[in-house]
C-alpha cells in the first residue's frame, strides 16, 4: 500500500483539490473528543472542506510536517471535476443500488473504491446539473457533489482497515465515467419516500407503487407487456412480502402498456468509451464528413480490423479458442440510415495503396467478397486445393451483404446449409460439405461478415429457428440513423489517416494466445457476473447468450489495435459498450417477435427437442 503523501501527491497531480482529515488512532479519532461523532472523517483545517486545495506546497507541507499521518479527502464539485455516489450497506445502501440498477440500467464501470465499512464510492465526472449535494437520496446512497467531500484510499477507518482503490479501479489509469441520464433525472427528482427495504423485501403499502416504477422504466425502454408482466411476475415472488396477486400484476402491466415507449432507438448511441485508441480516432476523423452514424462506422472497421489481423492471436476459453472474427448487420431504414454509405467510407479507408496500406495485396485481391449465396459458395471460394494448402493458405475473407434479407430467404429453404455454415465459421472451425461427387473442405478458416438490412426486412425474414439455434446471437446487431445533414456532404479528401494506419498495422506482427492485465482480469469477473443475469424473455436471453464471447472478441480486437498481447480495462470497457448498445438495438428491433404465437410455439419445441429442429419438423 502506498503511503500518505505519496498519494496525496498523486491526487494533487491528477488535479484533485484535497485536504487533511482526522485520522484514527488507537481505535478513537486523532481529534481526541471521546464523543467525537464523525471519527475518522472530519477535517483538521478550521474552515474545513474550503481550505481544499490543490496547490502543491500547501499539500506537501500538510503531510510531511503538520499532520504526517491525516486521512486524506477530495473535494468534489466543480473545483475537483468529479461527484460521488457514496453506498452504505448499513443502512440498506446495496440493497437500494441493486434496486436502482435492475430498474433504470446498470452504472457505467468507473473509478471505485471501497471503504473502510464496507461501502463503495462510484466517482464521476462532475454535471453543473447536479451541483448539490444529496444525503439520502435513496436509502442508503448519498450523493456529493459541489462544496462535499469523500474520504479516499489509503485512509484509515474506525473498524480498523482502509479505504482501498478496487483491484479494477486505478486513479492514475481508470477513467472517470458520465453519470447516465436516468441517475441525473432520479437526482432532480423532488425527494420521495422510497420503498421500504427490509432484508431485501418489499412490504404491504409500497408493494404497488414498486412494481409500477418498474413497468414504467421497462415501457420507457420500448418493453412490451409480455416482457413487463415476465418481469414483474419474478420481482413480485422474490421481493414482495406478501406478493401480490397475479390479477394485479396483470392490471399493472396492462395500463403500463398502454403508454408509447418514452425512449425511442433512434436516441441510443455506443458510449464514449467504445472510440478510443486509434480505430477511435479514425472514426472521428470520418464522422464530420458523413451522414452516416459512428456506431456503424466503428462496428465495420473492427469487423474489417478484426479480419485482417487473421488467426494468428486468440483468447482461449477453457479448451475454446476466440479469434478476432466478428459478425455485425447494421439495421436501418432504407436509405435514410446511411448504412451503404457507411460502408463505402470504411471500404475507401481499406483500400488506400502504398507502404502504409491498411491492407495487405492478397487481401485487397481476396478478402473481400459480396454475395453469400450458399454455404457451398463460400466454402468453393475458401476451399483447400491441397494438402499443402490446409497448412499454408491465407483464408481470411470478410464478406460484406448490403441486401442481408436475400441471406435469410436463402436460410429459409429447406435443405440449405448456409446457417450451420455462418454458425461454424463464427467458431473458427475447420468447415466441409460431403457430396458423393466432389466433398469440400476449409481448414483455418477466418471469415467475417458485415450485413445490412431493414427493421422490416429483419421482422419478416429472420424466423423463430434461427433465433434459438445460435444464428442470431452470433451477430453483434447495430441499430443506425443519419447523424446529420450534410446537403453539400464532407471533405473526407482531405483527411488523412497515415499515423491511425500505422499503429494499427503493428497489431498485424503479434501471434499466439492473448491475456488479461491484473485489474483486467477483476474487471472481466464483474462483467461475467452481471452478463450471465437472467433477461426479462426468452428471445432476448438467446440473443445474449454470447455476450461474454462478443465482447472477447471485440476486447482482443481493441487489444491488437493498440499492440498488446494483453487486455487491459480500456479494452473491455471498449467492448462492454459495444455490446451493451447491441443488446439494446435486439431488444427493440426483436419486441414484435416476443407477442408472436409461433415464436412462442417454437420455443417449446425446441426446448423439449433439446434444440434439435428442423424446418420441415415446423413446416408440419
Amino acid at each position: 500500500m502506498r503511503d500518505l503523501l505519496s498519494m496525496a501527491l498523486l491526487y494533487q497531480k491528477l488535479g484533485f483539490s484535497i485536504l487533511p482529515i482526522y485520522s484514527i488512532k488507537n481505535g478513537i479519532c486523532a481529534c481526541q473528543n471521546p464523543n467525537c461523532s464523525s471519527p475518522g472523517k472530519h477535517p483538521i483545517p478550521y474552515k474545513g472542506v474550503f481550505e481544499a486545495t490543490n496547490d502543491l506546497d500547501q499539500i506537501e507541507k500538510w503531510w510531511k510536517s503538520i499532520c504526517i499521518d491525516a486521512n486524506i479527502a477530495i473535494r468534489t464539485g466543480s473545483i475537483s471535476g468529479i461527484c460521488v455516489l457514496d453506498i452504505d450497506p448499513r443502512n440498506n445502501g446495496n440493497d437500494s443500488f441493486d434496486l436502482l440498477e435492475r430498474t433504470y440500467g446498470k452504472l457505467p464501470y468507473t473509478l471505485e473504491s471501497s471503504t473502510g465499512g464496507n461501502g463503495k464510492h462510484l466517482f464521476f465526472e462532475y454535471d453543473p446539473r447536479v451541483s448539490f449535494n444529496r444525503n439520502n437520496f435513496f436509502q442508503g446512497i448519498d450523493f456529493k457533489s459541489e462544496n462535499g467531500y469523500v474520504i479516499v484510499p489509503p485512509s484509515n477507518h474506525i473498524s480498523g482497515t482502509h479505504y482501498l482503490w478496487e483491484d479494477f479501479s486505478d486513479p492514475d489509469t481508470t477513467p472517470i465515467r458520465k453519470m447516465p441520464e436516468w441517475l441525473i433525472e432520479k437526482l432532480n427528482e423532488p425527494k420521495k419516500i422510497q420503498a421500504l427495504i427490509r432484508h431485501d423485501y418489499i412490504y404491504e403499502g409500497t408493494r404497488n407503487n414498486y412494481l409500477t416504477s418498474i413497468a414504467g422504466a421497462m415501457r420507457r425502454k420500448g418493453v412490451g407487456f409480455k416482457g413487463i408482466l415476465a418481469a414483474l411476475s419474478e420481482e413480485n415472488k422474490e421481493k414482495c412480502n406478501p406478493p401480490l396477486h397475479e390479477l394485479e400484476l396483470g392490471t399493472i402491466a396492462k395500463s403500463i402498456s398502454k403508454y408509447k415507449p418514452a425512449e425511442k432507438i433512434e436516441n441510443f448511441n455506443i458510449a464514449d468509451e467504445a472510440y478510443i485508441g486509434p480505430l477511435g480516432q479514425i472514426v472521428n476523423k470520418i464522422s464530420p464528413h458523413t451522414e452516416s452514424s459512428k456506431e456503424a462506422l466503428l462496428l465495420q472497421l473492427i469487423a474489417v480490423l478484426g479480419n485482417l489481423y487473421g488467426n494468428e492471436c486468440y483468447y482461449q476459453v477453457e479448451s475454446t479458442k476466440l479469434y478476432p472474427n466478428i459478425f455485425c448487420v447494421i439495421v436501418g431504414k432504407s436509405s435514410w440510415a446511411r448504412k451503404g454509405t457507411s460502408w463505402n467510407h470504411i471500404e475507401r479507408l481499406i483500400k488506400l495503396s502504398g507502404p502504409r496500406a491498411l491492407a495487405d495485396e492478397h487481401w485487397q485481391e481476396f478478402g473481400l467478397r459480396s454475395g453469400l449465396s450458399s454455404g457451398e459458395g463460400l466454402l468453393f471460394h475458401l476451399r483447400d486445393k491441397s494438402e499443402e494448402d490446409k497448412e499454408n493458405s491465407d483464408k481470411r475473407i470478410t464478406i460484406i451483404e448490403s441486401e442481408f434479407s436475400s441471406v435469410l430467404k436463402k436460410i429459409s429453404r429447406d435443405g440449405n446449409v448456409i446457417s450451420q455454415v455462418i454458425r461454424d465459421a463464427w467458431d473458427s472451425r475447420n468447415l466441409s460439405i460431403l457430396t458423393k461427387t466432389d466433398p469440400i473442405h476449409v481448414s483455418a478458416p477466418h471469415i467475417s461478415i458485415i450485413g445490412h438490412i431493414t427493421q422490416q426486412e429483419l421482422n419478416k425474414f429472420l424466423d423463430g429457428l434461427e433465433i434459438f439455434n445460435g444464428f442470431a446471437n452470433r451477430f453483434l446487431w447495430i441499430y443506425s440513423i443519419r447523424s446529420k445533414l450534410l446537403p453539400f456532404g464532407g471533405d473526407i479528401e482531405a483527411i488523412l489517416f497515415e499515423e491511425e494506419i500505422k499503429e494499427l498495422l503493428k497489431g498485424k506482427t503479434l501471434s499466439g494466445r492473448l491475456s488479461f492485465d491484473d485489474m483486467a482480469r477483476s474487471l472481466w469477473r464483474r462483467i461475467y457476473y452481471e452478463l450471465s443475469e437472467e433477461r426479462s424473455s426468452e428471445i432476448t436471453e438467446n440473443i445474449a447468450a454470447r455476450g461474454p464471447a462478443q465482447i472477447l472478441k471485440l476486447s482482443l480486437i481493441y487489444a491488437l489495435s493498440s499492440n498488446r498481447k494483453q487486455i487491459h480495462t480500456e479494452d473491455l470497457l471498449a467492448a462492454k459498450s459495444i455490446w451493451d448498445f447491441s443488446e439494446k438495438t435486439s431488444a427493440k428491433i426483436f419486441a414484435k417477435k416476443e407477442s408472436n404465437p409461433l415464436i412462442s410455439k417454437i420455443l417449446n419445441e425446441l426446448t423439449e427437442n433439446q434444440q434439435q429442429l428442423t424446418r420441415t419438423d415446423i413446416s408440419s
